[in-house]
This record gives structure tokens, C-alpha cells and sequence, in this order.
């Protein structure tokens, strides 16, 4: 059955006939639309039977039921290809933006790979170049395509074979390493590198690894002057060490005997002069004896063989000796010379009264030094109940803030002056930082010029 009924509807069929037979497909096409709109509006409302009426009071298209059926399943087969067209039309322009999206993140990542100014690889499973960019180009001395398929275990040398095999198997399980290897340049000279690897996973499986080289052959270069120079100088220094201690050794054996002597030679019959002399040869025998146990001690405390002791002991006994050597030093410049303790400070103490005394000795014995007028102090004050303080005060010449920052240091004196006046080796007050510091404490000072210093000496020495 056709669309079209075979018995015209009015006295003008055939007319209406030659029109029927003249109807372009656009007009069908236009009647499809509308029709497609009656049907829905037909369903929509449920009134199909007011849609077939419709068709037959336009006589000039004649519709049974069967052929406007037919006629609406083909504009919607029409319809639904039309969609599944414009449907398939985005799904291209998705595509094609995608594929440009794609073509931009490639050549972004392209150019930070190329640029990179570190050496830069891709390796296979195996270890195998995959890919090497322009710095790598260089690092290597060859051409990538050279490189391309080569090992890269073939550049590194033997001795950090192993260590790269361990870290490769780490990153291909997924840990990235840092670590340092060595390898050969092609045309034979060597190159240190710090290798960073990453694994390159893809849907969760590792395919290969990225490998980061920097060249740090110049880095390792000055490490290594660097370690050498160290080296040396602590060569040097353990020779020092041991040429002052040796040193100190045979000068104290001679002065030995002198001091010895010296003595022996009080004890006879001698004059008011001879006396004097043999006085003198005394007094400066022992600075002499002094000055080589600084030496000494020195050398000791830069082999790190000096120790302390922990013992207990009487704070005054410790300290008597001491005080009456600079007693009798400040009396005769002529300077008032006193001791102060507070009475809240321990008579019995725990700690290293050798030390002790010997960081005092140097501190009173600079006070007198460097004070031609006015006095001299050492102030004993408990501090805490775990230390002490010492304090040793002068008017003497003083030390400028430029000064300052180096009175501790070995070999130096404030004034570099004072040498040639004073004497000393520069060694005390080195030697009372090394000491104080030893025994778990501390020394400062606080000085103006020409108006006196005070050396405060901190203890851990807690009541026994």
C-alpha cells in the first residue's frame, strides 16, 4: 500500500493527483517536520484520531492510517540518524580539541625535557637509552641515536657498578634514589654525576625510569682539595703537637736541675746579694717552667689528651697557693692585692682542683701583668647550688672591643705590643677558654681601655 489512496476525495483529484505526483522531497520534507510535531502533540494529548481528521480535511495529501505511520517511523528513523549525526559531529570536535590538548601538553613537556640544563634519560627495563636530550647529548659525547638502545651500565665505571644496579632495582620498585656514580666520557676521561632516578609508571605498571644527571666532577674536585688540605693541616698540626710536647719535655728536664739548684743554693750561707741573685734565677726559672707547661698543656689539649677529674676537695686549699704567688707579685709593683668569698660559698666542693688552679693562676698573674697602679681582686660567689663564680678585677690598661673578640685565641695577645713589653707566649688565656669549656663551664670579659678588666670564670662545682 502507497501513501496515497486510490479513489480522489472531490471532482479536482486528478488535479490534485498531478500535484501529488509533483511533490518535491523538500516538501515532504517540510510535511515530515510537521508531522513529527502532530505526533507528539497527538500522544502528548491523545489525540490521534483529531490528527488522521486533520490529514483528511487536506484533501490534497490523502493518508490511510497505515501509510502516516509509516510516513512518522521514517522522519523518526530520519530524526534519530540526525542526532546520531550530530551526536558523532561533537564527539569529533572532542576529539580533535583533545588531540591539540595532547599536541601542547607533549611539546610543554618536550621543551622542558630538551631545555633542561641537566642530562636527562629515558631508560628501558633493561637499562637501555630510550631517549636523551641535548645535555645529555653532551655529557656523553655521543649522538642520541648512538645512545639510543645502549646501556647505560656500559658508561659508568666498575667501581660504582654495584651501587648502580641497587639503586636501579629500588626505583623500579617504585623508590626513587639520589646517589653518585662515576662514568667514562667517550673519548676516555671522567666524569662524576649525582644521579636522580624516578620510575615512569603508565596504568600503574613501572615501564622504564627517568634518569636526572648533574655533572659535579668540579664540585667532588674541590671536595677533594678541600679533604686533602684538611688532611695536610692536620698532619701538620699533630706534628706541632708533638714537637712542642717533645719540646717541652727536654727544656723542662734542664730547668729541673736550675730550680733545684736554685734551692740548694738558698739553704747555704749566702749574703744579701747573693740571695738577691739566686732570687731572681728562682722567680724567672719558674715563669720559664710556667711558660713550658702552658706549652705542655697546649699541645695536650689539641691531641684532645688533656682530662679532667671529678674529686672532692677543700675550695680554699685549692685556691692558697695561687693567691699568695700573685700576693707576693702585686706587692711588689706596689698594688693592692685582696680576696673576697662569700660566706654562702662551700668550703668543700667537687670537681679538678689542678685545673682550677691553674685557669686562676693565669687570670691573677695577666692582672698583675697589665696593672702598673691601683689594685688587683679575685671574688668568689656561689652562683647557684651547682656553681661558681670566680671573678678576677684589675685597673690595668684594658682591652679594646676590637680586641676583644680575639683574646681567646691561640698565640694572641690583644695588643700584639704588649709582646715586646710584657711578654708571654699568648698561650693563658687560650688555654683558661680550653680548660674552663673542659671542666663544663665558661669564661668572659668585660674591659675598656686603659679603665681595667674583669674576667669572670663560671664552674660546675657543686658543694661536696
Amino acid at each position: 500500500m502507497g501513501f496515497f489512496t486510490d479513489q480522489p476525495a472531490s471532482p479536482h483529484a486528478e488535479v490534485r493527483g498531478a500535484q501529488r505526483r509533483t511533490t518535491s522531497l523538500a516538501e515532504l520534507g517540510i510535511l515530515a517536520a510537521l508531522g513529527l510535531v502532530g505526533l507528539v502533540l497527538a500522544i502528548k494529548y491523545d489525540a490521534f484520531e483529531g490528527l488522521l481528521e486533520w490529514a483528511a480535511d487536506h484533501d490534497w495529501l490523502q493518508f490511510d492510517e497505515i501509510s502516516l505511520i509509516v510516513l512518522l517511523e521514517s522522519i523518526g528513523l530520519a530524526l534519530f540518524a540526525w542526532r546520531r549525526y550530530r551526536e558523532a559531529q561533537a564527539e569529533t570536535h572532542r576529539l580533535v580539541a583533545a588531540e591539540r590538548d595532547l599536541a601542547h601538553t607533549t611539546e610543554r613537556y618536550r621543551s622542558l625535557f630538551e631545555e633542561n640544563p641537566h642530562a636527562v634519560f629515558s631508560l628501558d627495563l633493561e637499562g637501555r637509552f630510550q631517549d636523551v636530550n641535548a645535555a645529555g647529548v653532551r655529557l656523553g659525547g655521543r649522538p642520541a641515536a648512538e645512545m639510543r638502545g645502549m646501556r647505560f651500565s656500559s658508561m659508568i665505571e666498575l667501581k660504582d657498578l654495584d651501587r648502580a644496579r641497587e639503586a636501579y632495582a629500588e626505583v623500579m620498585a617504585r623508590r626513587p634514589q639520589e646517589f653518585e656514580v662515576g662514568v667514562i666520557h667517550k673519548d676516555g676521561h671522567h666524569i662524576d654525576l649525582r644521579i636522580t632516578g624516578l620510575p615512569i609508571v603508565v596504568h600503574d605498571q613501572v615501564v622504564g625510569v627517568f634518569v636526572i644527571a648533574e655533572d659535579i666532577t668540579e664540585h667532588q674536585r674541590t671536595r677533594r682539595e678541600r679533604d686533602e688540605a684538611l688532611v695536610r693541616a692536620e698532619q701538620a698540626s699533630e706534628a706541632k703537637s708533638l714537637f712542642l710536647a717533645n719540646m717541652s719535655h727536654e727544656l723542662r728536664t734542664p730547668l729541673t736541675t736550675v730550680l733545684g739548684t736554685t734551692e740548694l743554693l738558698l739553704d747555704t750561707p749566702l749574703d744579701s746579694s747573693q740571695t738577691k741573685f739566686v732570687r731572681v734565677v728562682e722567680r724567672r726559672g719558674r715563669e720559664l717552667s710556667r711558660m713550658v707547661e702552658d706549652i705542655l698543656d697546649f699541645s695536650r689539649l689539641e691531641a684532645r689528651s688533656t682530662q679532667v677529674v671529678d674529686v672532692s676537695f677543700a675550695l680554699s686549699e685549692a685556691i692558697d697557693g695561687v693567691v699568695d704567688e700573685a700576693r707576693t707579685a702585686a706587692e711588689r709593683k706596689g698594688l693592692a692585692f685582696t680576696v673576697h668569698l662569700e660566706q654562702c660559698v662551700p668550703q668543700q666542693v667537687v670537681g679538678d682542683p689542678g685545673r682550677l688552679a691553674q685557669v686562676l693562676r693565669h687570670l691573677l698573674d695577666n692582672a698583675v701583668k697589665f696593672t702598673d697602679a691601683g689594685r688587683v681582686r679575685l671574688t668568689v660567689t656561689h652562683e647557684d647550688t651547682e656553681h661558681l663564680l670566680f671573678a678576677v678585677d684589675d685597673t690595668g690598661i684594658g682591652i679594646t672591643a676590637e680586641h676583644e673578640g680575639r683574646l681567646f685565641e691561640s698565640f694572641a695577645q690583644a695588643d700584639p705590643s704588649a709582646t715586646r713589653k710584657y711578654g708571654g707566649t699568648g698561650l693563658g688565656l687560650a688555654l683558661c677558654h680550653e680548660l674552663a669549656v673542659l671542666m663544663g663551664g665558661s669564661i668572659r670579659v668585660e674591659s675598656s681601655h686603659c679603665a681595667g678588666s674583669r674576667f669572670e670564670l663560671r664552674l660546675p662545682l657543686r658543694e661536696a
